[in-house]
Order: C-alpha cells, then structure tokens, then sequence
C-alpha cells in the first residue's frame, strides 16, 4: 500500500523531468509524428520548377519576367509588348484590372520599364515566364535577349499626361534606301502612327518602326524628339498650378487622336517632307470652354485658365 502511494506521487515528478529533458535535447534527436503523414503524401513538399516562370512582388507591385529571343512576325508590327496569358493576368491583377475589359483589350496595361513607360497585351504564342519586345522598344529599351525585365503597372493618376503636340524625327531605317531622294507626306505618316497608337504612351527619346508609302513601302525610323503635353494634375481635383508642368517639360505622354505631330527629317537623309503645318490641336484643349466648376475645383477658373493660357500659348 505504501509502495504503491510512493509510485503515484512520484508520477508528476516524472513526467515533469521528461517534458523538461525533452526539451533540452537537440533537434535532430526529438522523435518527429509527420513522418508517417509524410509517407502517405500527405506533407507538402516544395515544387521545383524548371525554366524561368514570372516572379511577383507584391511589395514592389511588380513582376519579373526575361526578354524572349524568339521572333513573332505576327507580333513584330504591334505597338505593344506581350506576356503569356497567365502572367498577364498576374499583372492585371497588380493593377487592379480585367484581362476582358474593353479598356485592356484597347490600349493593355500601361507598364514602366527602365524608366519608359509601354503598353502590354497578351498572347498565347508567348512562353510564361518571358515577355516579347519588338525591335524598336528593345532598341530604345537597350535591352539584350534573356535579360531579366521589371515590369511596374503604371496605376497613380499623376503618371498619366495627355500629348498636345510631338515633334518625331523621320528617316530611312536602312541605309540603302537612302541612294534615292523620295517625298513624304507628313499628313499620311501622322495618320499611320495614329492608327494604332492612340492611347498609348511615346516617350522621349523612343524609337518607332513603321512602314510608310513614299510611293512603294518601304520601313521608317523614327524618332521622338520632344513633347509639349498637360498633366492630368492640372485638370483633375487634384490639380496643383504648377506651370512648370506645361511646354517642354514632358518626358513622356498618351498620344491623342487630336496630338499635333511635327516632322523633321533625319539629317543627309533624302527625304522631302510635305504638309508639315498641321492644324494646332485646339478642340481637346478649348480655353475658352474649360470648367474647372465643373470639376469640383469651383471659383479657380480664371487662375487655372491663366496657367493654361501661359503653359500652351502658341
């Protein structure tokens, strides 16, 4: 009877010594439950993937992808870069927009890289884990095949500025075309860029690739040069009157259907340029009928049309 209250008593003592000891022990020496789960699959293990596959970060709101080496003819004519659908949708989903939207089927999902400011889409042809460039964006990108590529959804209202005009330098892409001299109507060529790239940013500096008629088609460099454009700073209800914002200081813009676009050709290039004063893009930029009451800005509208009248004047 004593012995037997002695072994109950010690019971406590014994089992607190061993939780102790336990814990004292190295890790490798504790037994471990999961192994059976882990025999029966039913562990998660690490997936190990093989080739590149897009990188989030959700920190910096964007995706890591490399520069394809593969060539799309179908592609190479497009204003737009191209992701594979499903890191497509991975960067909708950093900008907070649809892949269906009517607004994303027109114009993509604007992107900065490298400082520059693009357009992307989406296509089937690409490999995940890759993003494709066409000739001309690589070129102004500097970008080299298989180099990794930030790709940083554009989404602040205050990255967005809507071109009044665009000066574009013009010239042969090959330089065996330039043996010949041949006219070009700047009327026809700003109608060509326009066709597919309004809504779409040009950036300061940024090379283009277009075949124009002057007569048989033959393919185009050209160049922007500089900008005058409008913040949407200025216009929204957030405006600030900053007239440092106006002429000449855009490094960057959404190209307009109402954009003026100004030639100049490239230097000992043949080329005669025709029609090259076209009509100041006022509609869009109406002085006399902007409401700033309209915006929710009320009792501003002669300060700001002050500040319109001197960044624009002509």
């Amino acid at each position: 009877f004593h012995f037997t209250l002695f072994f109950i008593s010690a019971l406590p003592s014994a089992f607190l010594f061993q939780s102790r000891l336990f814990f004292l022990l190295p890790s490798q020496h504790r037994s471990r439950q999961p192994a059976a789960a882990d025999s029966l699959g039913l562990v998660a293990r690490p997936r190990h993937t093989v080739g590149p596959r897009s990188v989030a970060s959700t920190a910096n709101m964007s995706i890591t992808v490399k520069a394809t080496s593969q060539k799309y003819p179908t592609l190479g004519s497009k204003p737009f870069a191209f992701l594979n659908v499903d890191d497509f949708k991975e960067l909708c989903a950093l900008a907070r927009m649809k892949p269906d939207s009517p607004e994303v089927k027109s114009r993509g999902v604007y992107v900065q890289v490298k400082g520059s400011a693009i357009s992307v889409q989406q296509s089937d042809l690409i490999e995940v884990g890759y993003v494709y460039f066409t000739l001309a964006m690589r070129q102004t990108l500097m970008l080299p095949f298989n180099a990794d590529v930030v790709l940083s959804p554009l989404t602040d209202v205050e990255n967005f500025m809507y071109l009044k005009s665009v000066t574009v330098e013009i010239g042969y892409f090959r330089a065996s075309d330039n043996k010949k001299k041949r006219t070009l109507d700047c009327d026809i060529a700003a109608s060509a860029l326009k066709k597919e790239g309004v809504n779409l940013f040009l950036n300061r500096g940024q090379m283009i690739l277009k075949m124009l008629k002057l007569p048989e088609k033959l393919p185009m460099k050209i160049v922007v040069r500089d900008m005058e454009a409008i913040p949407t700073a200025l216009v929204g209800s957030k405006a600030e009157a900053d007239p440092t914002h106006g002429t000449g200081t855009a490094h960057r813009g959404i190209l307009q259907a109402v954009t003026e676009i100004k030639f100049v050709k490239t230097p000992q290039h043949s080329l005669l340029l025709e029609n090259t004063n076209q009509n100041q893009a006022a509609d869009m930029f109406n002085m006399q009928d902007l409401s700033f009451s309209s915006m929710g800005i009320g009792g501003l509208d002669g300060q700001f049309g002050q500040i319109f009248r001197r960044a624009f004047a002509s």
